[in-house]
């Protein structure tokens, strides 16, 4: 039986609502692979942030922030908080001072993703049975450096295959935008790869279908902030999808693109508050129809 993957994007986790959504996205789609964004603009802050004398101070709010909001309606954030650090192997206030004071660039933005899947794995494991497994524990394997870091297919598939049978029957909670290096080193993708890091996941997994939520309706012809008139195309196949994104179009990663038709990935782009809406891309797209 092939897993589904499905990626939630930044921009649509904003709050204790975008989760109650996903949850409710989750009974269409049992059993899958999420891979989360980290929530919308904290991955800049965290850019922002890396080389300023507070930086400890700065993610310290981020972990107090998101267990009072997972608290509300309960009594005490605290029990939240010790969970979010060692769901992160952060195991008590000391340790991780000095993991964040001591860390590199790449470890430091990582967070932004780790945290938001570690809350995330929390407040659906109330009504749910998921596992909560990053990126760098799921496999995805890094390589490059700079500008010119890709995933090694092949190497994550093999260890993505050693974990496999631990998984279970329930959906797993996963992150974007890194992996590790051949040292066991986080290694991040650059910004805006979590498109990409979600089409590896269904290339390792062996995936038919990756779904990628977002806060628009798809894929239009042009960018409809200036082309109010524009609506989004409702099948596309991969070439098409390919030459929207050279022309400027930022709504999926080129690479995401790239490997969904090597590996005969259907690519779905969805909108996070109303699913019925969207653009699928496959070998075999209808040209030119609109939804």
């Amino acid at each position: 039986m092939k897993t589904n993957v499905i990626k939630i994007g930044g921009s649509c986790l904003k709050s204790i609502n975008s989760l109650r959504q996903l949850d409710r996205i989750l009974k269409d789609w049992p059993n899958s692979i999420v891979v989360m964004s980290a929530f919308d603009g904290i991955t800049d802050r965290l850019y922002e942030q890396y080389e300023n004398e507070e930086r400890f101070s700065f993610v310290e709010g981020l972990f107090i922030s998101f267990s009072q909001m997972l608290s509300v309606g309960m009594t005490g954030w605290h029990e939240v908080y010790k969970e979010l650090l060692a769901l992160n192997d952060l195991n008590n206030d000391a340790v991780f001072k000095r993991t964040i004071e001591n860390c590199s660039i790449e470890y430091y933005v990582s967070l932004g993703e780790r945290l938001s899947a570690s809350v995330t794995y929390i407040y659906l494991k109330r009504n749910n049975r998921v596992n909560f497994i990053p990126s760098h524990l799921l496999g995805i394997m890094v390589e490059g450096k700079d500008d010119q870091k890709y995933i090694n297919i092949s190497t994550s598939m093999e260890k993505y295959e050693e974990l496999r049978e631990s998984l279970g029957s329930c959906t797993t909670i996963s992150t974007g935008f890194y992996g590790i290096d051949s040292g066991g080193k986080i290694s991040t993708l650059g910004r805006n790869t979590s498109d990409y890091s979600a089409s590896a996941i269904a290339a390792i997994t062996h995936s038919g279908d990756l779904t990628l939520f977002k806060d628009v309706d798809g894929i239009y012809p042009k960018d409809p902030k200036y082309f109010p008139l524009e609506k989004p195309y409702e099948f596309m196949d991969f070439d098409e999808a390919l030459e929207i994104v050279c022309r400027g179009s930022e709504i999926v990663h080129e690479n995401a693109i790239k490997l969904c038709k090597e590996y005969g990935i259907t690519l779905r782009v969805l909108n996070f508050n109303n699913p019925e809406r969207g653009t699928t891309i496959s070998k075999f797209g209808q040209l030119v129809k609109y939804r």
